[in-house]
């Protein structure tokens, strides 16, 4: 999360018999702040396992490119306080739901990876 708290990412872990998954990733941002905000400003609150393996040819990164390109499509066509919704709505064939103003969940098949 930032220090304020008006933006984070967090992982949705599910326990299993033999220990926990990573289900999905909370995407936040303060509704009030959603107006332009674009996914990469959500890069520096990824948990810590995930934050440090972002680069070009992870998994979590080829995410965040088409989640950015999205964003870029919905801001050609959605008024400011809506883009960040739209972006997420784009997105539903990738596994992310749109859960509320601010909140999107990423949940991709087999779990979020790790590498």
């Amino acid at each position: 999360c930032s220090r304020t708290g008006d933006a984070g990412v967090a992982h949705v872990l599910r326990k299993r018999g033999d220990g926990v998954s990573r289900e999905a990733l909370l995407l936040a941002v303060d509704p009030a702040r959603a107006r332009g905000t674009a996914p990469l400003a959500l890069r520096p609150y990824l948990p810590r396992d995930i934050r440090w393996k972002f680069r070009a040819g992870s998994p979590v990164y080829a995410f965040w490119t088409r989640w950015t390109a999205a964003w870029k499509a919905a801001r050609l066509v959605s008024a400011p306080e809506d883009v960040f919704r739209a972006s997420g709505e784009a997105m539903r064939g990738d596994g992310v739901e749109v859960l509320g103003p601010g909140l999107l969940l990423w949940r991709p098949d087999g779990g979020v990876p790790v590498s």
